[in-house]
């Protein structure tokens, strides 16, 4: 519209001007608060400042090295640092870190209140590899710090960084050995492995030639031989048919050639296998003993040999022959009966002949008998028996006249003997009775066949023949051999912790030490013990071992008969049958006799080991399984050494409190008693059980190293020869 005068009739006219355009929107009409800014931005200027001054004043300079140099993180919204240096609060704080080849750094620092610390950080390389070259190039494991990682040559992976020892081993080669730096990070390093031989050179010729030659029993070749052996001490063994084999320990260092050029083999021995019949006859060969029958040994080859055998009672069996090398010939002689003339002439008359354990009819009778020992009882119900022994004589005639006494008769003699002894005469001096038949084994078949009267009485013809009791002035006697056998008067004891009690009432001789190689030769002159690898066990004085347990009752039986002793043992054609229990002659100890001797001291306190004190033993206890049987045995005490890797000559051990040698070690020994379960009974002068399959063996050895067998009460089962497995010897002294 125009703008109009300024008449009020006239119309107004007014101008219109455009305004600025706002969309509609929230802040629409909102104005701001009228606030006081500036002081807002001043307060919160002096807050920052003062935390920043709280932060200086809080925090603490901190060092941290890194190895290898890299850039570091501390995690954290404000943590300034210029360099190594960083200004941090004291508490935990994560640190991170990375490089090529190395694995990432995250490690968790501590801060503490101290004004100045320093951290030392490293990162751990990344493993490396290792590629190995052997030379010459033959097949190897690769052990890395005793580790086995790998086969060489090749490339063996992974392998931590730093100082590493490394083996390299190939068959028939020393040990490669080095340290290596490995450096890591992924990177392949070469290792050469310089191999040098493990072995010698070696030849070796014999005469004759075409022997096999063999390494600890690896077959080498034959001779002449050139060959190699492996470094070390070698059991080196020429064999060939029909000759003895030659043995010798060498010992072998890498390089060094060996040269054996004169080997001279001898034939094997011929040997003779002689029986008699009856057995049990006493062999010679050109006049030398060589035990009895049936016996094995060997002698010279292709060169005829005079055998004879010879018995009491029998006319001697004689033969010459030869053996050829390496076999075995057969000696069968049979011995012709020397017989002689008994008449028997009993009262009654239709009494009962028991001859040598056999009813042979009527005892008033004409017996022809071979000239030796017989065993005569005659018998009748209502009397007592008669029992002698009588020797025939070869082209003398004997007549026996025996009346049979009723029981009562012997019944008023026995009590009129009994009242002419003094009642303060010792037990040794003491009228010694005769066996009762119903407990002695050897007369068992008679036994079964008939009743006998319960209490028999030595006829005046045997007590006469029964040797008399003496006791040694020194408590000692020795026998032919020389052997030592000591007096134990007895004693009492209990077996086992709570175990009954044992009495040990007959005085009894055991012998001071074990039978030697060099004892038991002049039963069996070629006896061997043999040995045990590569040690010698057949030396005289070392005590014998590798028998059986007949074997060695066989010899007991045999030193009796040559000191006019009665046998203990009841032998025929090799085999134990029985024993007579109250011989006098020689034995192997009962199990209750060992024990006292070893276990029981003078004092009657019981032993548990066979030195003072507890396990192990201290000083040279005896001899046991030590330092030096280490190769022979599994099982060693640890730190003992007694100077014997096997067996030691019998005695060289001081002896136990009652004055007995090796007792404990050198050899376990073959006991009399059948082994079986110990008995919970108390018994006097027990013999053990009567039959069983195995004997008992008693005491440690050279091969025992722990408690357990070491120990004193320590027994077990013995049914073969072992090579440390001997005996020593017992009689009763009445």
């Amino acid at each position: 519209m125009a703008r109009g005068d300024d008449n009020p009739s006239t119309p107004r006219i007014e101008t219109i001007e455009p305004a600025a355009f706002k969309p509609p929107g929230t802040l629409t009409g909102f104005a701001w608060p009228q606030l006081p800014w500036i002081k807002f931005a001043v307060f919160a200027s002096l807050c920052g400042a003062l935390g920043l001054l709280v932060f200086i004043f809080s925090a603490r300079s901190v060092q941290l090295l890194i190895t290898p140099a890299v850039e570091l993180r501390v995690a954290g919204s404000f943590v300034p640092h210029f360099r190594q240096r960083w200004m941090l609060l004291p508490g935990p704080h994560l640190v991170e870190a990375a490089a090529p080849g190395f694995h990432p750094l995250r490690e968790k620092i501590t801060i503490s209140h101290a004004p100045q610390q320093t951290f030392t950080l490293k990162l751990r390389p990344l493993p490396g590899h290792l590629q190995v070259v052997v030379k010459p190039a033959v097949k190897a494991e690769v052990l890395i710090d005793d580790q086995r990682v790998g086969a060489a040559p090749g490339l063996v992976e992974n392998v931590a960084a730093g100082a590493r020892q490394i083996v390299v081993r190939a068959p028939r080669y020393l040990d490669f050995t080095a340290t290596i730096e490995v450096t890591g990070k992924g990177q392949t390093q070469e290792v050469v492995a310089r191999l040098q031989p493990a072995w010698a050179e070696f030849s070796l010729a014999s005469k004759p030639e075409g022997a096999r030659v063999l390494s600890d029993q690896d077959a080498l070749g034959v001779t002449p031989l050139n060959s190699e052996l492996l470094q070390g001490v070698r059991q080196i063994t020429v064999v060939k048919q029909g000759y003895k084999p030659w043995l010798r320990r060498i010992e072998v260092v890498a390089g060094q050639a060996v040269a054996i050029p004169d080997v001279r083999l001898i034939k094997d021995d011929g040997y003779f296998s002689v029986t008699s019949a009856p057995a049990g006859a006493a062999v010679t060969v050109d006049g030398k003993f060589k035990g009895e029958t049936p016996v094995k040994f060997a002698v010279t080859p292709d060169v005829a040999h005079d055998i004879a055998a010879m018995k009491t009672g029998y006319a001697p069996g004689t033969v010459r022959i030869a053996a050829k090398s390496g076999a075995v010939q057969a000696v069968p002689l049979q011995l012709v009966a020397e017989l002689a003339v008994i008449d028997l002439v009993t009262t009654p008359a239709d009494a009962e002949l028991v001859l040598n354990g056999t009813p042979h009819g009527r005892a008033t009778q004409r017996l022809e008998l071979p000239t030796h020992e017989h065993e005569i009882i005659v018998r009748k119900a209502g009397y007592a028996t008669y029992r002698t022994l009588v020797t025939p004589r070869k082209g003398v005639a004997k007549r026996l006249q025996i009346r049979l006494k009723t029981a009562a008769e012997m019944a008023k003699q026995e009590t009129a003997r009994n009242a002419a002894v003094p009642q303060n005469l010792p037990a040794a001096a003491l009228p010694l009775p005769a066996a009762s038949l119903a407990t002695s084994q050897a007369s068992s078949a008679a036994q079964r066949n008939a009743d006998l009267v319960s209490r028999v009485f030595a006829p005046p013809a045997l007590s006469g023949k029964l040797p008399a009791v003496k006791f040694a002035a020194d408590g000692m006697v020795r026998s032919i051999l020389g052997q030592e056998l000591k007096l134990i008067r007895g004693g009492e004891f209990r077996a086992g912790t709570g175990g009954p009690t044992v009495r040990l009432a007959r005085p009894f001789y055991l012998g001071l030490r074990e039978v030697s190689n060099g004892d038991y030769r002049h039963f069996i002159s070629n006896h061997l013990s043999q040995g045990v690898s590569g040690q010698n066990l057949d030396a005289e004085h070392l005590p014998v071992v590798n028998i059986t347990w007949a074997a060695a009752a066989t010899y007991c039986n045999w030193l009796s008969r040559r000191e006019s002793l009665p046998t203990f043992y009841q032998i025929k054609f090799g085999r134990v049958l029985g024993v007579h229990p109250d011989a006098a002659g020689y034995r192997l100890p009962t199990e209750a006799e060992w024990a006292f001797a070893a276990s029981v001291a003078p004092d009657n306190s019981v032993l548990e080991f066979p030195w003072s004190g507890a396990f192990p033993p201290r000083g040279r206890a005896g001899n046991f399984a030590d330092h030096a049987a280490r190769e022979l045995v599994g099982k060693v005490i640890t730190g003992y050494d007694d100077g014997f890797a096997a067996t030691a000559p019998v005695g060289s051990f001081a002896p136990n409190l009652r004055g007995f040698y090796d007792l404990a070690g050198n050899v376990s020994e073959w006991i009399h008693d059948f082994y079986a379960a110990p008995s919970d009974h108390t018994a006097t002068d027990p013999l053990g059980p009567t039959a069983g399959a195995t004997h008992v063996t008693r005491g440690s050895s050279w091969a025992h190293g722990e408690p357990t067998t070491l120990r004193l009460n320590y027994r077990a089962p013995g049914a073969a020869p072992r090579n440390d497995l001997g005996f020593r010897l017992a009689r009763y002294a009445q």
